[in-house]
Protein backbone atom coordinates (compact mmCIF):
# COMPACT_ATOMS: atom_id res chain seq x y z
CA UNK A 1 0.00 0.00 0.00
CA UNK A 2 1.45 3.31 -0.61
CA UNK A 3 0.54 6.18 2.11
CA UNK A 4 -2.12 6.56 3.85
CA UNK A 5 -4.29 4.61 5.88
CA UNK A 6 -7.00 1.89 4.22
CA UNK A 7 -10.21 3.72 4.12
CA UNK A 8 -12.04 0.61 2.99
CA UNK A 9 -14.53 -1.56 5.05
CA UNK A 10 -15.92 -4.11 3.45
CA UNK A 11 -19.64 -5.27 3.76
CA UNK A 12 -19.97 -7.58 1.20
CA UNK A 13 -17.70 -9.94 -1.06
CA UNK A 14 -16.54 -9.32 -3.83
CA UNK A 15 -16.05 -11.76 -6.60
CA UNK A 16 -13.35 -12.41 -9.86
CA UNK A 17 -14.96 -10.98 -12.44
CA UNK A 18 -13.16 -9.04 -16.25
CA UNK A 19 -14.37 -6.77 -17.82
CA UNK A 20 -13.74 -3.82 -19.62
CA UNK A 21 -13.83 -0.56 -17.92
CA UNK A 22 -13.83 3.23 -18.22
CA UNK A 23 -12.36 5.68 -15.59
CA UNK A 24 -13.09 9.18 -15.38
CA UNK A 25 -10.61 11.42 -13.11
CA UNK A 26 -10.13 14.80 -12.88
CA UNK A 27 -10.61 15.86 -16.83
CA UNK A 28 -9.51 13.17 -18.31
CA UNK A 29 -10.32 9.49 -19.17
CA UNK A 30 -7.82 6.62 -18.20
CA UNK A 31 -6.79 4.32 -20.75
CA UNK A 32 -7.39 -0.01 -21.38
CA UNK A 33 -8.92 -0.44 -17.75
CA UNK A 34 -10.25 -3.47 -16.71
CA UNK A 35 -11.54 -4.72 -13.63
CA UNK A 36 -10.48 -7.63 -11.63
CA UNK A 37 -13.39 -8.26 -9.05
CA UNK A 38 -16.40 -6.73 -8.25
CA UNK A 39 -18.81 -6.36 -5.75
CA UNK A 40 -21.84 -4.40 -4.75
CA UNK A 41 -20.01 -1.76 -2.72
CA UNK A 42 -16.71 -1.84 -4.98
CA UNK A 43 -14.24 -2.72 -7.52
CA UNK A 44 -10.55 -3.18 -8.03
CA UNK A 45 -9.47 -1.88 -11.92
CA UNK A 46 -6.26 -2.72 -13.47
CA UNK A 47 -4.56 0.53 -14.40
CA UNK A 48 -1.33 2.57 -13.80
CA UNK A 49 -2.26 3.62 -10.27
CA UNK A 50 0.66 6.62 -10.66
CA UNK A 51 -2.25 8.71 -11.96
CA UNK A 52 -4.77 8.66 -9.58
CA UNK A 53 -4.14 9.72 -5.80
CA UNK A 54 -5.17 7.84 -2.43
CA UNK A 55 -8.85 8.91 -1.74
CA UNK A 56 -9.39 10.61 -4.91
CA UNK A 57 -12.73 10.91 -5.96
CA UNK A 58 -13.28 9.57 -10.08
CA UNK A 59 -16.16 8.20 -11.62
CA UNK A 60 -16.32 4.46 -13.22
CA UNK A 61 -18.51 3.71 -16.30
CA UNK A 62 -20.24 0.44 -15.97
CA UNK A 63 -21.23 -1.49 -19.28
CA UNK A 64 -24.73 -1.38 -19.90
CA UNK A 65 -24.47 -5.64 -19.60
CA UNK A 66 -23.95 -5.43 -16.00
CA UNK A 67 -26.23 -2.39 -15.01
CA UNK A 68 -28.84 -3.37 -17.39
CA UNK A 69 -31.19 -1.03 -19.23
CA UNK A 70 -29.15 -0.67 -22.41
CA UNK A 71 -26.98 2.17 -21.24
CA UNK A 72 -23.62 2.97 -19.03
CA UNK A 73 -23.81 4.24 -16.03
CA UNK A 74 -21.15 6.53 -14.32
CA UNK A 75 -20.44 5.52 -11.00
CA UNK A 76 -18.78 7.85 -8.13
CA UNK A 77 -16.16 6.32 -6.39
CA UNK A 78 -13.23 6.83 -4.10
CA UNK A 79 -9.95 5.39 -3.98
CA UNK A 80 -9.64 3.49 -1.19
CA UNK A 81 -6.28 1.48 -2.16
CA UNK A 82 -3.18 1.44 -4.65
CA UNK A 83 -1.10 -1.55 -5.87
CA UNK A 84 1.73 -1.80 -8.40
CA UNK A 85 -1.12 -3.42 -11.02
CA UNK A 86 -4.43 -0.88 -10.24
CA UNK A 87 -6.78 0.81 -7.69
CA UNK A 88 -8.65 -0.87 -5.45
CA UNK A 89 -12.26 1.64 -5.47
CA UNK A 90 -15.21 1.94 -3.08
CA UNK A 91 -17.88 3.18 -5.25
CA UNK A 92 -20.33 6.29 -3.48
CA UNK A 93 -23.53 6.04 -4.94
CA UNK A 94 -26.01 4.46 -2.69
CA UNK A 95 -28.51 3.52 -5.96
CA UNK A 96 -30.70 1.14 -4.44
CA UNK A 97 -30.63 -0.39 -8.10
CA UNK A 98 -27.38 0.04 -8.89
CA UNK A 99 -26.89 -2.17 -5.84
CA UNK A 100 -29.44 -4.63 -6.56
CA UNK A 101 -28.12 -4.75 -10.26
CA UNK A 102 -24.67 -5.41 -8.70
CA UNK A 103 -25.40 -8.12 -6.26
CA UNK A 104 -27.58 -10.14 -8.91
CA UNK A 105 -24.53 -10.18 -10.55
CA UNK A 106 -22.72 -11.71 -7.67
CA UNK A 107 -25.31 -14.28 -6.96
CA UNK A 108 -24.84 -14.92 -10.38
CA UNK A 109 -21.06 -15.79 -10.48
CA UNK A 110 -20.04 -18.95 -9.60
CA UNK A 111 -17.36 -18.89 -6.12
CA UNK A 112 -14.16 -19.93 -8.67
CA UNK A 113 -15.49 -17.95 -11.73
CA UNK A 114 -12.26 -17.71 -13.33
CA UNK A 115 -10.13 -14.35 -13.69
Amino acid sequence: MEGGKVLERRWGVRKPFIMAVTVHYQDRQLNNCKSRDIGAEGIFVETDPTEVELQAMLDVLLPSSVIGNGHMRRIPAVVVHKRVNGLGLMFCSFDQRLHDRLSGLLESLPTTHAA
